[in-house]
């Protein structure tokens, strides 16, 4: 079940859930290689920033504080978050 935030010119905004996990993991490993300066200052690919991406997405699906954006239900955007005050 979506849980939708917004919808705006054709975008769509949800809480970030499990079932969009592995989309946004390869997205998130793809742009983080190619344009973070330290990722990239380093020569990490997007195969080996997966690992990371992982690990991490699956702990802020728990949080429920990130959010995906969609255009006609493929992800394009996310905000990632997390509470640094949990364990």
């Amino acid at each position: 079940m979506s849980e939708i935030i917004l919808e705006n010119k054709g975008i769509t905004y949800e809480i970030f859930q499990e079932k969009d996990l592995e989309e946004t993991i390869n997205l998130i490993a793809e742009d983080f290689s190619k344009a973070e300066p330290m990722t990239k200052s380093q020569g990490i690919t997007a195969e080996e920033f997966h690992y990371f991406a992982e690990i991490y997405c699956k702990k802020t699906i728990i949080d429920q504080l990130s959010i995906v954006a969609k255009d006609k239900g493929k992800i394009i955007g996310f905000i990632i978050s997390e509470d640094l005050e949990s364990n």
